[in-house]
């Protein structure tokens, strides 16, 4: 009798053990899951912020100057626009100096 339920105490030890493991990792891939969403929500707001930098800044500019900047590198140069080119790719259009520029933020893949 003695040895039968040792027996059983040992495989039910692993299945404890079997359990503990995958809900371990159940966890894990939980907080995983959750990371990554976070990641994923800063990554769109940093762009978001990044466009709105710029347009803040062109519309300073032409109230200030009565023109629209030509390119990008003039709002770098006078107005102290610093976005981060590694993680960015800037499409700046400007067709006139009375019209606002077409300003569309991408990121850098």
């Amino acid at each position: 009798m003695r040895n039968i339920w040792n027996t059983q105490k040992k495989r039910y030890g692993y299945v404890e053990l079997v359990i503990t493991i995958l809900v371990f990792f159940a966890v894990l891939a939980w907080f995983n899951i959750g990371f990554n969403s976070i990641v994923s929500t800063t990554n769109q707001e940093q762009l978001k912020e990044a466009g709105e930098t710029i347009r803040k800044a062109v519309v300073l500019c032409y109230s200030i100057e009565g023109a629209y900047p030509p390119d990008i590198d003039y709002l770098k140069e006078n107005y102290g626009i610093n976005i981060d080119e590694k993680r960015y790719v800037i499409h700046y259009s400007a067709y006139a100096s009375n019209l606002m520029p077409e300003i569309v933020v991408f990121p850098r893949q």
